[in-house]
Formats: structure tokens, sequence, C-alpha cells
């Protein structure tokens, strides 16, 4: 099987330790529900997702009984699609954004290409290009920007395409173009939405030659050293995100790990071997732990503390382990590849499993009997009560819908107070009685809505009917 991408091995321009840490479950963190890709060829893997839990990657099929070829596909609406080739036998898929626009790497009948697949039709990025040899498409972003590698007589260089122009990233006056390096230039791995890139270059240093991770804005022109930071290291940018947190991998003095790049400074994620590969715009990190192979394990990073992905899967049945989480996005799904029972490497997605709120309403709060007349020209008033699992202050009144009609808010807003007088603040909604379809016969109600974050949430009351024509 022919290595098409970096993706399949980003640890190449370092040694591989050996070790895998144990992972502490010490937080309530998010389950899963788990779907093996893998109604194409006879082993998948996938690298990206996108907001809607579309899922791109590659599966292997046989040529002959001595040949095998990678496949790209794309994984949307339940169903494995091939996204075809550049004319050669191979193409991986690496990236998809919340457009299912695709990116990824493809050999030609004479080369390997980064290509953007759109609209059904996959483009070869890095044809327009005179004195390239061969090119990978790494990341790409919302806009359609990808980025990857390009390889020329002068060595590598990253590049951004957009709108049919490729063009490379500059590198500072102190990296790169050393006859010193068996490769030099830069290599990009990530990039997001404002068009900042992440990767590596090769930088001259009194010792020798090494990796460094670097952020590059197209609006500024500038190129950071990120890696500077952690001097003893060899480093690389696997990931950015839109607040521009990098996610970054280094090695060094027998010491292997990742970080996360901030406001400047580089922080530590996890202990022991560990390699991170995404970030999303709230933080959370997911890579594997160990330098590979049978020991791996995927895991989740969420506010300092680390979880095995496959303890968090409410129902792991025909799998024997997760070994790598590849791509997490900022709706919470999760790509990447695992071993089934039967021994067969597949690609994977996760889905979050939205958890139960508690939410808990009081109707007619004050009143022990809440009473309800149904003759009545008023309002009646429903408390959306605060947990230790729901803030109350987070209900959107123009979402809240009450009784069987799904009446909306009377005022307009919600009045936050403490109905219960325990300290915490609670929601009070105000309905027109007679717009919410409350019948004699009926003795609870319910109260449907989301929280400001989109969150649904459903919780019913009980009510005593009075004063009702039967």
């Amino acid at each position: 099987m022919k290595a098409l991408s970096s993706r399949m091995d980003r640890t190449v321009i370092f040694i591989c330790l050996a070790g895998t840490p144990a992972l502490t479950l010490s937080a309530e963190p998010p389950q899963y529900r788990i779907t093996e890709l893998g109604d194409l060829g006879r082993h998948s893997v996938a690298w990206s997702v996108n907001d809607a839990g579309e899922v791109v990657g590659d599966y292997l099929i046989d040529v002959d009984e001595d040949e095998t070829d990678n496949r790209a596909f794309l994984y949307s609406e339940g169903v494995m699609h091939d996204l075809g080739t550049l004319g050669g036998a191979d193409a991986t898929a690496n990236a998809v954004n919340d457009s299912s626009q695709v990116a990824g790497t493809s050999d030609t009948p004479d080369s390997q290409r980064a290509f953007l697949y759109t609209d059904g039709v996959m483009l070869d990025v890095g044809e327009q290009t005179g004195d390239l040899r061969t090119s990978t498409g790494e990341a790409m972003n919302d806009l359609g920007e990808v980025t990857g590698r390009i390889n020329t007589e002068d060595g590598h260089r990253a590049y951004i395409y957009r709108d049919a122009t490729l063009s490379t990233i500059g590198l500072p006056p102190e990296a790169g173009g050393s006859e010193g390096c068996a490769d030099y230039g830069a290599v990009a791995y990530g990039i997001n939405n404002a068009t900042q890139v992440t990767g590596f270059l090769y930088e001259l240093i009194p010792a020798g030659c090494r990796s460094t991770a670097f952020v590059y804005s197209r609006d500024t022109g500038e190129t950071i050293l990120i890696g500077e930071l952690l001097p003893d290291y060899s480093t690389a940018g696997y990931d950015i995100n839109d607040n521009g947190q990098v996610l970054v991998y280094a090695l060094g003095n027998g010491d292997a790990g990742a970080f996360v790049y901030s406001d400047g400074e580089l922080t530590r994620i996890g202990t022991g071997v560990l390699t991170g590969f995404s970030i999303n715009d709230d933080g959370w990190v997911v890579g594997n732990t160990g330098s590979g192979g049978e020991d791996s394990r995927a895991f989740l990073y969420i506010d300092g503390e680390m979880f095995d992905l496959g303890e968090l899967v409410t129902d792991l049945s025909g799998w024997a382990h997760l070994d790598s989480a590849r791509e997490i996005s900022d709706s919470g799904y999760i790509a990447g590849f695992g071993e089934t029972a039967s021994g067969v490497t597949r690609a994977f997605l996760l889905t979050p499993i939205p958890a139960e709120l508690g939410v808990r309403v009081d109707i007619r709060p004050g009143s022990r009997k809440n009473k309800v007349n149904l003759r009545s020209n008023g309002n009646i008033d429903v408390a959306v009560l605060a947990t230790k699992q729901f803030d109350a202050t987070q209900v959107d009144w123009e979402t809240a819908r009450f009784g069987p009609k799904e009446a909306t808010e009377r005022h307009g807003r919600v009045h936050l107070r403490d109905v219960g007088d325990d300290g915490d603040v609670d929601a009070v909604l105000h309905f027109r009685i007679r717009e919410t379809g409350i019948r004699c016969r009926d003795t609870e109600a319910t109260l449907t809505g989301e929280t400001f974050g989109g969150v649904a949430f459903t919780a019913t009351g009980k009510i005593n009917i009075v004063k009702c024509r039967r």
C-alpha cells in the first residue's frame, strides 16, 4: 500500500518511542455512538470529519494477489462514496469542510498531486506550477482554501490554494534553504478560516537542522516559529483552530508529546508518549496514545483531562479497540480508525449523544396545587428550575412552547428570579391560558424549548384543572 500523504504517518520526521500512558477518567465527558465505515474495500481509515458528520479517508482494495490500491472516500448520509483519482491508481482524502468539499492527494499517470474535490469534480491543485514534481493536499478550511506541500528542485514548499491560484508561503530568512539539511523548506498540515497555516519548516541551527513548528498568517504575511519555545525538541504544528490555538507535536531528549500553543505559550497536554492530531474551536483535542501499532489507543482531551475514547462509546461490541482519533469537528463529531473484533482495520465515526439536561418545571410556582382555570383570560406562569445539570438563565424564550397547541411566551422575555428560595436563579415564562390547548382531562402539561446554545430540552409538570366545562 502506497503512502500518498504524510497523514499516513505524520511522525515520519521523528523517531518512534515506545510506551502508552494510562488514561484517567476524572470528569464527566460526553458519551458517543459509534458507526463503522467499511462497505467499500476490506480496510478503511478516516482522516477528517465536518460539522455535519461527513467523513473522508481512504480504503484498501485488492488489485490482484500481490497488489493493492488506496482509494479516497466521502461518507455522507450513511453512504460511502468513491471519489475517483486524477488518472492514477491511488488516492486518499485528507480533509472535508462544511460545504462537503474534499482535499487530498492522488496519483496521476506520471506523478502525485494535491486535489480539491468540489461539485463532483476532482481538480489538480498543483498543475499550474511549472517546477512542480509532486504535491500533497493536507488540510482545507470552510473557504475552500487548501494547504499542504509542493516538492520542487528547491525542496519542500508549503502553499495555499485559493480560487484556482496556488501561492507558496514565505519563510523567514533564518529558516530553510540549507544544503546541510537532507530536506529543506516547509510543510503545511493545518489551516483555519482566518487563513492562518501551521506545519513545520526545516530550521538551520548550530547543531545542524531540525524541524520547527510555525504559524503563518496571510493577513500579516508573518511567519512565527513557535517551535523555538521548545529549543530542545523537533516540533511540527498539526492543526490550528479558528481561535488561533495550534496543536503541536514535539520530540526530543527521549520524550514525545502534544502541546497547545495559545497566547504565545506552549502548554503540554497529558503525560507520556502521545500524539494530538486535531483541536476544535472549544479547545478539545483528539489523537492517540503510544507511538503507533497495537499499543495505541484513541483519546479525547477536555479542559485538562484525558479520556480513553473506547470507554466513552456506549456500545463497543464488534470492536477490539479504537486505535486513533484523527479529527474532532466543532459540533463534536470524531473520526478515526480502530480494529474490529475480527481483526480488520476500519474507519469510524463517533456521534456525541446529548446528555440528559435534568430540566424541571414548576407550573404555577408558589402554588402547591398548580391550579389552572381554563375559563380564565389570564396567563399561566411556568418556571424552569435551575439544577446542577441545567443553567436556567440560558433558556431562549423565543423557542419556548407550552401545552398541546404550543403557546408562545406572552411578554417576549424571560423573567429571572429564585422561585424556590434555594439560592438558584430560575427562569419564569408566561403563556396565555387559552392559547395552550390544555383540556379538562389533562393532568400535566409540557414545555419545550432550546438554550441560547441551541440545545433542545423538554420538561413536563403536573396541573390541576378547575372550573372546567366537561
